[in-house]
């Protein structure tokens, strides 16, 4: 009786048959990835679209951002006495830094944070950019 290396003999003395790699395996965990040759393309992760949306968003912010310190920095620079106000320096800075703050959080941790969490992070932060807009803009 010739035992294989790593097998070891059933409770009635014959072989265990060593496992077969010439048939398809029986469950998916034992497929092998497939090999891609140098040339072939590798495949292209799609962002989902609550990452593409909070992207946008933070981006947004971003920009509101530093159109706010544009504008604190013109104010500045006229020397105008009691300008920029503490009103201004939150409307301009303060709140575009949260949202982009929050924006950028919910970016960074979209794999970590249950499904409704992404999607009501992301949601309320492009509508609070609305409110945000139009007092930037004057409400016009």
């Amino acid at each position: 009786m010739t035992i294989a290396v790593g097998s070891r003999p059933l409770a009635d003395g014959r072989e265990r048959p060593l496992p077969r790699f010439d048939r398809a395996p029986k469950s998916p965990k034992m497929t092998k990835p497939p090999t891609t040759l140098a040339s072939e393309p590798l495949p292209v992760k799609v962002w989902p679209a609550v990452r593409k949306a909070a992207a946008v968003s933070t981006a947004l912010w971003l920009f509101m951002l530093l159109t706010g310190f544009s504008a604190i920095e013109g104010i500045r620079e006229q020397h105008v006495a009691g300008f920029p106000n503490d009103g201004q320096l939150r409307l301009y800075v303060v709140v575009p830094l949260g949202g982009l703050a929050c924006s950028a959080a919910i970016l960074g941790f979209t794999r970590r944070l249950p499904s409704w969490a992404r999607r009501l992070g992301v949601g309320i932060g492009l509508l609070a950019l609305l409110p945000v807009f139009m007092l930037f803009s004057g409400g016009v």
